[in-house]
């Protein structure tokens, strides 16, 4: 038996690529792993979407002050106030 390169506690009969090495230190190695494409694509897509979908919370709320604003305080905003003036001469 061969003492585990890597844990240098572990006394093995098992070896890979000639070295020795445990099944716990083969366990703990295989945890670490990458996932695989296809999730990290998933993971990706699902944050795009979340993104988007708090972007436009953000829209709804900007669309709720301006007309809130307007109701409330009579405040016309800028981008409107042309339309305001046009009105106004027709």
């Amino acid at each position: 038996m061969a003492t585990c390169f890597r844990c240098k506690t572990q006394e093995t009969e098992l070896y890979e690529n000639g070295v020795p090495i445990c099944l716990k230190c083969v366990d703990a190695r295989s945890v670490k792993r990458r996932p695989a494409l296809s999730q990290l694509e998933d993971i990706r897509a699902t944050l795009h979407q979340q993104f988007i979908r708090a972007t436009n919370c953000k829209e709804v709320a900007t669309a709720h002050n301006r007309l809130n604003d307007f109701l409330a305080r009579g405040i016309v905003p800028e981008d409107l106030k042309e339309k305001l003036k046009k009105a106004a001469f027709a």
